[in-house]
């Protein structure tokens, strides 16, 4: 399940609730906001617990920065314990060299994926620079899925069996 959800808001002539201002943020997942029992409060601009005490906030919302979701730590890894679950990124970029066509030169675009998570408060993981027509973390799923006969990704999220497989077959690195 995502963590974050994107919040747009422009003003129109139909909607006079925030008149003459748009509103973009980042907000908590709404899963994750109702079972934290977080309030919103619009005008501190933030959630908040049941003790009022600031939770999350995107401080975009103040100052011109990228937007971002900022999320007070122990609550959070207390909640995800609670709930057994785990944060994990899986990051996908690409690189194109414009100008050049693929067909001639197979090298000028690269698929750069990576898959991170944390592991005793340290982020573990690695980047991988792929070529366009394969796919190395795919690659490595089936592989796991030949040798043990799982899947590596349940209900949208990667199995702790195959982070285990994944930590022990390449490293922490």
């Amino acid at each position: 399940m995502p963590t974050t959800d994107d919040y747009f808001h422009s003003t129109s002539w139909r909607d006079c609730s925030i008149k003459g201002l748009s509103i973009e943020i980042v907000m908590l997942h709404n899963w994750i906001f109702e079972n934290m029992n977080l309030k919103w409060h619009i005008a501190k601009k933030g959630f908040y617990d049941e003790s009022n005490n600031l939770i999350a906030f995107d401080p975009s919302y103040h100052k011109e920065i990228p937007k971002i979701l900022v999320i007070e730590r122990n609550k959070f890894k207390k909640f995800l314990e609670e709930h057994d679950l785990e944060i994990f990124w899986i990051i996908y970029g690409n690189k194109h060299i414009v100008g050049t066509s693929f067909h001639e030169n197979k090298n000028i675009r690269f698929d750069i994926n990576g898959l991170f998570w944390l592991k005793d408060n340290n982020l573990t993981g690695d980047f991988y620079k792929i070529e366009i027509y394969s796919n190395k973390l795919k690659e490595h799923m089936k592989e796991f899925e030949g040798e043990t006969g799982k899947n590596a990704i349940w209900r949208n999220k990667i199995t702790k069996r195959f982070k285990k497989w994944y930590e022990e077959k390449f490293g922490d690195n």
